[in-house]
């Protein structure tokens, strides 16, 4: 947490500092020649070229382009900037992040007095989400540049991770005043106003960035359609109505694992839902949706865990979990089938408890992030109980471990490290059974795996999914240290691999020590555990 803090010190003095400090030497640095016109022109074209098929969501040919400016023997200074800055971009929007970081640290080197080469560099960390690097070289290009639009968007979108929307907001604008082309800059601001839920203006930027030719991006494009689609559709009835005290509970049964709540849709008869970190919306089941008469506004392609899925959205009137209450939710319409055939063949095997059986009754996944974003939400699962309340609770009676989240799509993450590894962030999942490595973390770390005892299949919406172990490793979690035996490993496509990334803390740890989430200021506050729990082994 203190690195972060130090980062945050250096941006306000960003914010407040009235200059920028001008680079030492404008001279041509080593390697970088000044060439003749003709030779430029021909350069210039490659560029053009390369951007054009950029733009035209042509990325393995941009790269090439890009890669054929780059490897001319003479290039001039402006010229070897914009090229490596458009090389690392179409690096990152096509996945190839390390690709991407190598070739951003090699330009730094060559050119150490470039504003663009160092957010570029930050761009390139951000994609890998080391988070301290990608700060410091932010912080390295303003202070080279002041207005630099790529490292104010990159300082804010730091800040957002931490929840420091106001700050964010800021760096946010300072971008779009110092360039006022670039689409992800208004997306990043509608998301901004997204959170503070003023959704005028969230549907004015959200339409300024439609209006930009995206081809490079089409995805993120219909994502955004659909999602002013949706925020129309609200009228002046605006969604995220909360209507509860300050501090109330909500009972909850572990069900394999998993903490399972009754919530009411527009006043039905409650059901069960998972209570679920790690979703980033609330979501209901498409025949249980159909039942009561839920409408879909607009769909989209979404992640499962396993594969693909087609999402549905929809705004219930009303979503209630005991003295809550929270009116116009943007929710997802989805199938629970693949899940609950799963277990269903697993009752069938006699693999699955009767104790657990009501498993089988699940309608949804609460999206605790999305639902509770002004809350600190406690998990209690001794007592088995949610305690909510408008405020963090008092660490003066108990002593306290306080770990800075990162909240991505409301989900709240935190730096892990398996078995002395490289820390990666890893989703807090109250809907995760186990604690679970993805491949892509296995594969980065070069982890040992073997074959799961069980039989594969760890269930999920949207299907089920191989599993491998680690058969042991200690896990520090935050500033939380225990060992595990055995860690599953989760094996999936690798387009699922690119979303989730690294790995999930599950239920399996969670329940040993009762975090509270707290979401208006992105911490996740535990009890110090004494000896007995810290090196306790989780099964």
């Amino acid at each position: 947490m203190k690195r972060y803090c130090i980062i945050l010190i250096l941006i306000w003095g960003v914010i407040f500092s009235g200059c920028a400090r001008t680079p030492e030497s404008t001279l041509v640095p080593p390697g970088i020649q000044t060439p003749d016109r003709e030779y430029s022109e021909r350069a210039e074209k490659t560029l053009k070229i390369a951007e054009e098929y950029f733009e035209e969501g042509k990325l393995p040919e941009a790269i090439d382009r890009y890669r054929e400016l780059l490897g001319e023997e003479e290039l001039d200074k402006e010229l070897y900037v914009d090229g490596s800055t458009g090389l690392v971009r179409a690096l990152i929007y096509d996945d190839q992040w390390e690709e991407a970081l190598a070739t951003a640290q090699e330009s730094v080197l060559k050119i150490k007095d470039s504003a663009p080469l160092y957010s570029s560099l930050g761009s390139a960390y951000y994609a890998l989400e080391d988070y301290q690097l990608a700060g410091e070289a932010f912080l390295q290009a303003v202070e080279l540049d002041l207005h630099d639009p790529s490292a104010n968007y990159g300082l804010g979108k730091i800040c957002y991770l931490q929840k420091k929307t106001k700050l964010a907001k800021l760096f946010f604008q300072k971008a779009i005043r110092y360039k006022d082309d670039i689409p992800k800059f208004y997306m990043a601001l509608a998301d901004i106003f997204l959170a503070e839920r003023n959704y005028a203006k969230a549907i004015e930027y959200f339409e300024i960035y439609r209006s930009f030719d995206l081809k490079y991006d089409k995805k993120t494009k219909q994502l955004v359609e659909a999602y002013v689609k949706v925020l129309k559709a609200f009228g002046d009835d605006p969604p995220y109505q909360v209507f509860a005290p300050d501090v109330f509970e909500i009972p909850f049964e572990l069900l394999l694992e998993l903490p399972v709540v009754e919530a009411s849709i527009n006043g039905h008869e409650p059901r069960k839902f998972v209570f679920d970190t790690g979703a980033s919306k609330t979501c209901i089941d498409k025949e249980y949706a159909r039942q009561i008469g839920l409408k879909a506004i607009a769909q989209i392609e979404g992640k499962g865990i396993a594969h693909d899925i087609r999402v549905s959205w929809t705004k219930p009137d009303s979503v209630r979990l005991g003295e809550f209450e929270i009116r116009n939710v943007l929710s997802g319409i989805v199938s629970m089938r693949p899940m609950l055939d799963h277990l269903e063949s697993k009752k069938e095997e006699g693999l699955l408890m009767s104790s657990d059986e009501e498993i089988l009754e699940l309608t949804g996944v609460i999206g605790v992030g999305n639902l509770f974003k002004d809350y600190c939400v406690t998990l209690d699962y001794k007592e088995q109980v949610i305690r909510v309340a408008s405020d963090p609770p008092d660490g003066e009676a108990v002593p306290v471990l306080k770990m800075q989240m990162f909240i991505r799509g409301s989900m709240p993450y935190l730096f892990c490290a398996v078995a002395g590894k490289t820390p990666r962030p890893f989703t807090i999942d109250t809907g995760a059974g186990r604690t679970s490595l993805y491949t892509d973390y296995t594969n980065l770390e070069k982890i040992p795996l073997s074959p799961a005892p069980e039989t594969s299949g760890a269930a999920g919406i949207g299907g089920y999914h191989d599993r491998m172990v680690v058969e042991e490793g200690d896990i520090l979690v935050g500033n939380l240290y225990v060992t595990i035996s055995p860690l599953t490993v989760i094996t999936m496509d690798r387009e699922i691999e690119r979303v989730l990334k690294y790995g999930v803390i599950g239920n399996d740890i969670l329940k040993h020590v009762n975090p509270t989430f707290d979401f208006k200021n992105a911490m996740l506050i535990v009890p110090v555990p004494d000896e007995g729990v810290k090196a306790k082994n989780i099964q």
